[in-house]
Order: C-alpha cells, then structure tokens, then sequence
C-alpha cells in the first residue's frame, strides 16, 4: 500500500529523462541546421574565389599577349614573357583549384546519408541588404523562436540580449 513516494519518483524521472531527450533532440537539429549554415556560406565563398581566380586568369593572359607584343617590338626581354607565362600558369592552377575546392564542397560526403543524389546547386547571396531590412527581419525571427522555442523562454524576459543592437 504504502510505496514511500517510488510510484511518484518513477514519474518525475520518468518526466524528467522524456524532457532531457527533447531537449537533446532541439540541440540536435540546431547543430545540423549551424552545420549546414556554415556548409552554404562555405560554398559560397568557394564560387567567390573561383569567380576571383577567372578574373585572375583573364587579367594574366593579357599581360602575356602585352609582353609578347612589347618582345616583338624590342621594348621587354624574353624574361619578361618567361614571366608573364610563369604567372599565366600559375593563375590556371590556382584557377584549377579553386575550381576543385569548389566542386567537392558541392557533392554530398560519404556518411551524410545522401550519396547518390545531385550535386548541390545555391543561388548566390544577395549583394545588397540594407540594415533595416536585415533588423526588421531579425527581430521577427527573434519574436517567432521566443513563442515557438520553450527552451529559449528563460530568454524572453531578457530579450535585450537577444535583439541586435543597430547605430
């Protein structure tokens, strides 16, 4: 009749442990979300370099024909054009690697669970944000994961340590 309290106890730790899985799978699924946060940014700055290195190419490429040209005309020595030819191959190959870098980012890894499927394909950010855009929508963000995040509550009562501070 009397189980001094056990039947109680079994409940709370039972209420207890239900809540430290919750809470573990939340923080699961904000790990994958950062990972995958800091995979696209990658990304994209994988496509700036290889955008970056094109650029470089092109722009070694002309200085090749302009020392080949001034050779001809007696102004520059052959170094010169060994030079611009070195600095030629030199961006292809930076070119070249940024290139790979670039592709594997985009292919899915061995593990990730999806070997198989395409390669991953993002638009570029945009360019131009404006800070009252990038606050106004920070602030509803913070607004909607106060009401849906009952782990972020405790939060809600200090909001002003959530909320950006903008000048």
């Amino acid at each position: 009749m009397l189980d001094f309290g056990g039947r109680s106890g079994t409940i709370a730790s039972a209420r207890a442990a239900a809540m430290a899985f919750d809470l573990e799978h939340n923080a699961t699924l904000q790990n994958v979300a950062l990972q995958a946060e800091a995979a696209y940014f990658t990304y994209q700055g994988q496509q700036s370099l290889v955008i970056g290195a094109r650029e470089t190419v092109a722009e070694a490429d002309s200085n090749l024909a302009a020392a080949r040209e001034r050779n001809r005309a007696g102004v520059a020595t052959i170094a010169d054009v060994l030079q611009a030819e070195t600095q030629l191959a030199q961006s292809q190959l930076d070119l070249e690697t940024a290139e790979g870098r670039c592709r594997r980012r985009g292919q899915p890894r061995p593990g990730d669970g999806l070997e198989g499927q395409c390669p991953v394909r993002s638009r570029a950010a945009p360019d131009t944000m404006t800070v009252s855009m990038v606050s106004t929508q920070v602030d509803t963000l913070i607004d909607r994961a106060l009401e849906l995040r009952p782990d972020l509550a405790h939060f809600g009562r200090a909001s002003s340590r959530l909320r950006p501070r903008c000048v």
